[in-house]
């Protein structure tokens, strides 16, 4: 690669590639299916979530539209 990865600044993104989209990133609120910008298999952990089910996601879609679904344990 030749390019650099920024780390977390605050804004709930910890990675970010800037031609992958968001790889890396956290909230309260999961993005909404349709969200643009988050990598695909980009990982988003809600903060406010008390299990594996409600605390992990995942983007299963792509960059332009993203589909984050929750990771389980089965």
């Amino acid at each position: 690669m030749s390019h650099a990865v920024n780390i977390h600044d605050g804004t709930g993104q910890i990675s970010k590639d800037p031609d992958v989209g968001i790889l890396d990133a956290y909230g309260t609120t999961v993005p909404a299916d349709g969200s643009v910008g988050y990598a695909p298999a980009c990982i988003f952990r809600k903060t406010d979530g008390t299990t594996l089910d409600n605390t992990l996601y995942v983007n299963i879609g792509t960059k332009a539209s993203s589909n984050f679904d929750a990771a389980t344990t089965s």
